[in-house]
C-alpha cells in the first residue's frame, strides 16, 4: 500500500486512534470523578476533611507539623494546599488536581501499555 498523502483520507483513519483514544479515556476518567464533585458530595469525609482542613492552614502560612499536625507525610497537604489556592478556597482546585492526576495515569498507562 503506497504511503498516504496529508490531504488523503487514510491518514486521518490512521492518526484518528492517537486522537480518539485518548480523548475517550479522558471522557471515562472525568466520568468517574463527576461522582466525587464538591457540587454533588458537599461534606468531605473524614480523611478528606482533614486533608483539607491541614491543607487550608499551610495555604494561609502555618507551618506544617507545628501549627497544624496529622501522622501523614507532608505531600498531600501541599497538594491539597496547592489546590484551595487554585481553587481560591474552594474544593474545585482539590477535585481539578485529582481530575488532572486521573487523566494523567490514564494516558500514562494507555501510552505504556501501547507500547507494550
Amino acid at each position: 500500500m503506497p504511503n498516504p498523502k496529508p490531504g488523503d483520507s487514510a491518514v486521518w483513519r490512521h492518526r484518528l486512534p492517537d486522537i480518539f483514544i485518548p480523548l475517550l479515556l479522558g471522557l471515562l476518567a472525568f466520568s468517574i470523578l463527576v461522582g466525587v464533585a464538591p457540587h454533588l458530595q458537599p461534606n468531605p469525609v473524614t480523611d478528606s476533611g482533614i486533608f483539607l482542613y491541614v491543607g487550608d492552614k499551610l495555604a494561609n502560612g502555618s507551618t506544617l507539623y507545628v501549627d497544624a499536625w496529622d501522622h501523614k507525610g507532608p505531600v498531600i497537604f501541599y497538594i491539597n494546599a496547592l489546590g484551595l489556592l487554585i481553587g481560591g478556597g474552594s474544593r474545585w482546585g482539590v477535585w481539578f488536581l485529582e481530575l488532572l492526576a486521573v487523566v494523567g495515569a490514564t494516558l500514562l498507562g494507555y501510552r505504556l501499555m501501547r507500547k507494550v
